[in-house]
């Protein structure tokens, strides 16, 4: 989508030079949406088909689908112990969001977001991301061996295997969520 110049006084659009940057009066492509690609909405379009279609015509009504069919189980399974039409409402009704997220990432087209980066996998974010997650299994693989040492070495203190997999668990966000906020403080 190009974008027109009107002001014909020469001014700061004179002055530019290099690509994307032509005469005053002159058609010139911006940055927000490069050659080729779709305009950006704030809830985006479908990423099959032509595109054109956002994405959200297309999440609702298969969110309201799935809630209802979630409803329809939650009644039938007699998962509550009220009237089971009320139970298939509640049910249906607390899972239209999920629902709706789950169909809405499906189908939509990052590139048609408002906002979205362009290149995801270039972003500082993403390298945060890289770091915090490498570092997180560094630290369950010294924990699980320190843990296994300890356990080792003292016979007498017996601890569940259910036990352990829940710390481990409980270590794995914990140490990804402290990398990542510790990374990002660094920029």
């Amino acid at each position: 989508m190009a974008t027109h110049n009107t002001d014909d006084s020469g001014g700061a659009d004179a002055a530019r030079s290099g690509p994307g940057h032509g005469a005053p009066g002159m058609a010139r492509q911006t940055d927000e949406t490069p050659t080729g690609q779709r305009p950006r909405s704030r809830w985006g379009r479908v990423a099959f088909g032509r595109g054109k279609l956002p994405a959200m015509a297309v999440a609702v009504p298969a969110a309201l689908v799935f809630a209802a069919i979630t409803g329809a189980v939650a009644a039938l399974a007699k998962w509550s112990a009220g009237p089971p039409l009320l139970a298939a409402g509640v049910f249906g009704l607390c899972s239209f969001p999920f629902w709706l997220l789950v169909f809405w990432v499906a189908v939509v087209d990052r590139p048609t977001l408002e906002g979205a980066v362009d290149r995801p996998e270039d972003s500082i974010e993403q390298w945060w991301y890289r770091e915090a997650a490498s570092g997180a299994l560094t630290d369950v693989f010294a924990l699980t061996g320190l843990g296994a040492a300890v356990l080792t070495f003292t016979k007498d203190w017996r601890i569940e295997a259910s036990t352990v997999l829940w710390i481990v668990a409980c270590c794995i966000p914990i140490s990804f969520a402290i990398r990542y906020l510790l990374g990002r403080r660094r920029g």
